[in-house]
């Protein structure tokens, strides 16, 4: 993939709840704010990617942007209420297009989202991040992602918001390149979890994130 397309990247992080954002009765608040977005997209169709554990042998199966397929990985949905209460939630991927045409077109996706809770020292942090290529960003597009944070905010104690603009999706060149978006969240959990011993802030944040207000 052609690692040196740039990002407009929004986020936040904050500490979980007593019902997290993976609860089917959350997310569904905060999802459609991106719909619009979602299905701009031309190249193909959306991929989701979920990581759960204590699963056993229930199967996810695929899954796409849209009701049906959010309610097969959230937690207490009309199609999980029954089995997921042995579920230990990790985190969630949605590659617009999905991998498999990203690397069919050598280009890295339209959009990235990316969620995952568990993190820091105890485990009680939740990052959430859209992530929009510059060539396919609209200018009311920063207004969606204040609300999909927003939504996401309201759920999260004491959250941190930032933005990063012009972030290329990875560092190096098409057959060697590290440091992608992709990887953002596991140097941040890294940072937060064994390089500070007080509250996060923006400016842990790798690659100089600005503040976001929402």
């Amino acid at each position: 993939m052609e690692p040196s397309q740039t990002y407009d990247c929004f986020a936040i992080l904050g500490r979980n709840t007593e019902t997290p954002l993976w609860n089917w009765g959350i997310w569904s608040s905060i999802f459609p704010f991106v719909d619009t977005i979602v299905a701009r997209s031309e190249r193909g169709p959306t991929t989701i990617r979920c990581f759960q554990e204590g699963m056993g042998k229930f199967r996810l199966g695929r899954m796409t942007w849209n009701e049906t397929g959010h309610q097969k990985w959230t937690h207490y949905s009309p199609a999980t209420k029954g089995v997921c209460k042995s579920w230990e939630f990790v985190g969630m991927e949605a590659w617009i297009p999905g991998p498999s045409i990203c690397e069919k077109d050598e280009s890295p996706p339209d959009v990235f989202i990316d969620l995952h809770g568990g993190m820091g020292k105890d485990s009680s942090y939740t990052f959430l991040m859209l992530a929009l290529a510059e060539r396919f960003e609209q200018r009311h597009d920063v207004g969606k992602a204040r609300s999909f944070l927003c939504a996401a905010g309201e759920h999260l104690e004491s959250p941190i918001s930032g933005r990063l603009k012009q972030r290329p999706w990875g560092i190096g060149d098409r057959a060697h390149f590290s440091d992608t978006i992709q990887d953002f969240y596991h140097l941040l959990n890294f940072k937060i979890t064994f390089e500070i011993d007080r509250n996060p802030r923006l400016a842990d944040f790798p690659w100089g994130w600005e503040p976001f207000k929402l």
